[in-house]
């Protein structure tokens, strides 16, 4: 790796040996990580998780298991439906 990264993570007080890790943490997706993204992620990163941040993270899950409830079910009618119309028309099933 670039050691002038790694002293300016270190510098940071952040582990310069998971620098990888880190920008994929800071990325928001688009494989780029602008100045803003940067400076905002590692000052987030610095110091212990604040129950703020734990409590914000605990909903997004929880938003998400809804999402993928929502997702499961409409695969399941789906289903449900193909299997219904191809017994109908050919005798097949999925």
């Amino acid at each position: 790796s670039r050691p002038s990264v790694k002293t300016y993570l270190s510098t940071l007080e952040l582990d310069p040996n998971g620098w990888t890790s880190l920008f994929d943490m800071l990325d928001d997706g688009d494989g780029l990580i602008s100045p803003k993204e940067f400076v905002e992620g590692a000052m987030r990163l610095k110091g212990p998780a604040k129950s703020q941040d734990i409590i914000a993270i605990m909903h997004s899950l929880k938003m998400l298991h809804r999402s993928m409830h929502s997702v499961d079910q409409v695969v399941k009618h789906l289903r449900e439906h193909t299997t219904i119309k191809l017994d109908e028309s050919d005798g097949n099933s999925l």
